[in-house]
């Protein structure tokens, strides 16, 4: 333990509790494929029963805790339209997914970080430091590194599937930006408001652009059904509620880089449920991905010490 000059003990440095509540937060998203793929659901049906059910508890939710600061109707209209996005962003996902493969498609994804960094500099005036512009590259590669082999299945749709891939990463950040604009337009109301408003413009959103291909909104078995109230319950609402305070509090850059550990530990559980084979390569872009996260979010003291 060490001392400084004046007498105080330097204490270990600890993770800020938006940040942790950021990493918790992901870490229960990281689920949602395996919850996906065990419900036997389609990519549609997945889709518009996370939100549906995700808005039915976060309405529960705002109505159990009494929370009479309601969201003013510009941050309730910013909370809506950041749905219509979310609402994409797992349409295009899933379009991704099914024409490049599960591990392609959220490293696209994920480049969300980059569209994060550019509008935190532009917008929000946010400095971009010397971490930060190691910290992007260094996570991306890594991530590169754990799917590289799927850049060589390449089919007739695969052109359209990177196209979807990078549609997804927009539309993320979209989500994610204007959610946070939602909160700071009416801080005082609760997140929980802000997230019902957002899934209920997305349930309408993916309920018209099922209904618009004919996808079929049910799933196989009742256990399937108890696999798709688990995805709500762990993606759309337990996780958003946690990464919103993060949203809230940290560098939307910052923020970027802690959701790509969702791919990453989305691969860690694909290889221990499913039996994924991980390679010495992909194991290693594990370790960069995880180093590059964790350089981006040391504070400059802590680097210092």
């Amino acid at each position: 333990m060490q001392h400084n000059v004046h007498g105080t003990t330097n204490a270990a440095p600890r993770l800020s509790p938006p940040l942790l509540s950021g990493v918790v937060g992901v870490f229960l998203i990281s689920w949602s494929p395996v919850f996906v793929v065990l419900s036997g659901a389609t990519p549609g049906a997945a889709a518009f029963y996370r939100v549906l059910f995700g808005a039915a508890l976060l309405s529960l939710y705002g109505l159990v805790r009494r929370d009479g600061i309601r969201p003013t109707r510009r941050s309730a209209l910013l909370a809506s339209v950041s749905g219509l996005f979310l609402a994409l962003d797992l349409q295009f996902l899933h379009e991704s997914i099914v024409r490049i493969g599960p591990g392609l498609a959220p490293l696209l994804a994920n480049l969300q970080v980059i569209v994060l960094a550019v509008f935190g500099a532009m917008v929000f005036r946010e400095r971009l430091t010397r971490r930060a512009l190691l910290a992007v590259p260094l996570a991306l590669a890594g991530l590169t590194l754990t799917v590289k082999d799927s850049w060589w299945s390449v089919g007739p749709v695969y052109r359209r599937g990177v196209l979807f891939g990078l549609l997804t990463a927009v539309c993320y950040a979209g989500f994610l930006l204007l959610l946070r604009a939602a909160h700071q337009a009416s801080p005082r109301a609760s997140r929980s408001r802000h997230l019902a408003c957002a899934s209920l413009a997305a349930v309408a959103l993916q309920g018209v652009l099922q209904l618009s291909v004919g996808a079929v909104l049910r799933a196989p078995t009742a256990a399937g059904w108890g696999y798709l109230i688990l995805y709500a319950v762990s993606s759309q609402f337990l996780g958003w509620i946690l990464i919103t305070v993060a949203l809230d509090s940290l560098p939307v850059i910052r923020l970027g880089l802690v959701l790509l550990l969702q791919p990453v530990l989305s691969l860690t559980w694909d290889w221990l449920l499913f039996g994924r084979s991980l390679s010495p390569i992909e194991a290693l872009g594990v370790a960069i991905a995880l180093a590059g996260i964790l350089l981006g979010n040391l504070s400059q003291s802590q680097i210092r010490q």
